[in-house]
């Protein structure tokens, strides 16, 4: 299902990510956090991120799938390729923003941002959402 065009005149393009930015998602300049090399890195933190080959509306259009079979309340962005969603957790309500960013011609890095909640239960929704969409990451 593709998402709806924006209705501005040029083409959507996702958000570029800047040096500085990168430099600060990327724990100083060790960058290999931002591939997802094994399960066993644990880390919780208020906001992760996977990368991905995929066009940035076909990842958003998987997300939205995801959130639909999880019963979630969520608002897309298609403009800016951000979803804001809510979902019941054991512990209560978990707030999540996710968005897509330009990293270099054909690769993006979609990042996870916990609003309110659970870290725990984040941390777990996110691995769940991860697991469900492993053919779109990058490793």
């Amino acid at each position: 299902e593709k998402l709806p065009p924006s209705p501005s005149n040029g083409p959507r393009k996702p958000i570029p990510v800047n040096a500085f930015e990168l430099i600060t998602m990327s724990r100083g300049l060790d960058l290999s956090h931002m591939f997802i090399a094994d399960k066993k890195n644990t880390d919780v933190k208020r906001y992760t991120t996977f990368n991905s080959t995929k066009q940035p509306a076909d990842i958003l259009a998987r997300i939205v799938d995801q959130l639909k079979l999880l019963s979630a309340q969520y608002q897309l962005f298609d403009d800016s390729y951000k979803i804001k969603f809510r979902i019941n957790g054991v512990k209560g309500v978990v707030g999540v923003t996710v968005q897509v960013l330009y990293l270099a011609p054909g690769m993006h890095i979609v990042e996870f941002r916990k609003g309110k909640g659970d870290i725990f239960e984040y941390h777990k929704l996110f691995q769940d959402l991860c697991d469900k969409l492993k053919d779109m990451i990058v490793k």
